[in-house]
């Protein structure tokens, strides 16, 4: 019989898979930018906030749940690491969430990513430290349980 912390092995897996499928996808999106395929770059980055946030329900969330309820039990340092990862991940989700769907359904315009610039780097470099620190996470639950 398969058990939970089975499918929650398999399920960080293949969500580690995807996230760097993704980091891929976004430097397409930058390179489309550079580009000026404007367009396509926030196209891009549209899709790649569908497949975080589908994610982020499907098995990130559960995990962060399971993590609060361990450091709950006691200090547990694989649980804070992912209280900490879980924090970073919804402050970039939210930020990058905020700033497609305004440009989705606001301008379209280029002008708009222009004056945004920063913040969108600013995104990037806080969802790959997300990432960096969600490594770290799956290690530690693998090493230490």
């Amino acid at each position: 019989m398969i058990t939970y912390e089975e499918v929650h092995e398999w399920m960080a897996l293949i969500n580690l898979a995807i996230l760097v499928s993704l980091l891929m996808l976004i430097g397409l999106s930058i390179f489309l930018q550079r580009k000026k395929k404007f367009v396509w770059h926030g196209n891009t980055m549209l899709v790649v906030m569908i497949i975080v946030s589908l994610l982020t329900v499907a098995h990130m969330g559960p995990s962060l749940i399971s993590a609060v309820l361990e450091a709950l039990r006691g200090f547990d340092i694989v649980a804070i690491t992912g209280i900490i990862h879980s924090i970073i991940g919804a402050v970039t989700l939210s930020l990058g969430v905020w700033l497609v769907g305004v440009w989705a359904y606001g301008s379209g315009e280029t002008s708009f990513c222009a004056s945004r610039k920063k913040l969108m780097w600013k995104i990037l470099t806080l969802w790959l430290t997300s990432l960096g620190i969600g490594i770290v996470y799956y290690v530690l639950h693998i090493s230490l349980g």
